[in-house]
């Protein structure tokens, strides 16, 4: 890998990552908050869930191409899985008490307590033995389908794909057969739902590699990204409109989304840059990870405060969720 690709990847998920924040800093219809305004409603719509769509696709596709990277065999997958208890699955361990701690604090801080969503997590620690505190924080909480850490769902997936990895090799060796072939593949698996595997994170991280690897014959995929764009933006006014809502139609609109943010980079950053010349971009990469496990219950705190002072303006709102976008434009 060349330091260019390298610096393009750390900056793809710092993006990733502010796509992310937008797609939880989105305003409900909840009380204290906003009611049901249109033009808010569609704003949040086609900036979470258009554009948001592509950032977690977008992270298990680096992941799937960055762990099979300079894989040849069986043995590398092993390599690779080991390094992965490191970085993946022992961050995520603690990572996963950090919202019920600290929403433990937060309800005993009277004036703090009214604005988070969640309640009783004290009352849980206190009744509750510790293998059913052990089962809400990993697996399933009380009166929920997901853990306390809800939003770790992409490194629970991601845990789930390391293991079963050594499967996934010979997949792959199939797939690198014909390229084309195996995304027409995978898309269509993607579009499939099992409950015990998550067959589209799998499909996400296999596609990664699949494009972004030069093992094997080139996809020889040549269209011109102003055309990409342009789909891109179409399929998501269809999207936002409800003209088209399916799984089907999703997948398609992400994976031509994340064809044309990779391909945009190209025509944005030149060739010459380097990451490390820009101190401020370099720090925000680095943290990039973290930002993604600690932004929840942080945002949703950031929301209730900024309300306060506000109240219910609607051209406050809109600009609130376009600041991300003036903050980046304007480093």
């Amino acid at each position: 890998m060349t330091q260019y690709q390298s610096d393009k990847i750390k900056i793809i998920s710092f993006l990733s990552i502010i796509l992310v924040l937008y797609i939880h800093s989105s305003f409900h219809d909840y009380p204290h908050e906003i009611q049901g305004m249109l033009f808010n409603h569609y704003l949040q719509v086609t900036i979470s869930q258009c554009l948001g769509q592509c950032a977690v696709p977008m992270f298990f596709a680096i992941s799937g191409y960055l762990f099979f990277l300079g894989v040849k065999g069986v043995d590398d997958v092993w390599k690779k899985m080991n390094k992965r208890v490191w970085t993946i699955l022992m961050p995520f361990l603690i990572a996963a008490w950090f919202l019920p701690l600290f929403y433990i604090v937060i309800e005993n801080i009277p004036v703090a307590a009214i604005f988070m969503n969640g309640g009783g997590f004290t009352e849980q620690f206190t009744w509750k033995n510790w293998a059913n505190i052990v089962e809400a924080v990993y697996i399933e909480a009380p009166y929920s389908p997901s853990p306390w850490g809800f939003h770790l769902w992409f490194m629970q997936d991601l845990i789930i794909i390391i293991i079963i990895s050594p499967l996934l090799f010979y997949l792959r060796k199939a797939l690198f057969l014909n390229k084309l072939a195996g995304v027409m593949i995978l898309l269509f698996v993607s579009a499939l739902s099992l409950s015990f595997i998550p067959l589209r994170s799998i499909c996400w991280f296999m596609l990664g590699d699949l494009c972004l690897s030069k093992e094997g014959k080139s996809l020889n995929f040549k269209m011109d990204i102003g055309v990409i764009v342009f789909l891109f933006v179409i399929l998501c006014i269809c999207q936002a409109s409800f003209v088209i809502s399916n799984s089907v139609f999703t997948i398609l609109t992400t994976a031509c989304g994340l064809v044309a943010l990779w391909k945009c980079y190209d025509l944005v950053v030149s060739s010459s840059f380097i990451l490390k010349e820009h101190k401020w971009l370099l720090l925000a990469c680095n943290y990039t990870f973290f930002i993604y496990l600690y932004h929840e219950p942080t945002l949703n705190i950031v929301r209730k405060l900024l309300v306060v002072p506000f109240g219910h303006n609607c051209l406050f709102l809109i600009y609130y969720h376009l600041g991300y976008l003036q903050l980046y434009g304007s480093g």
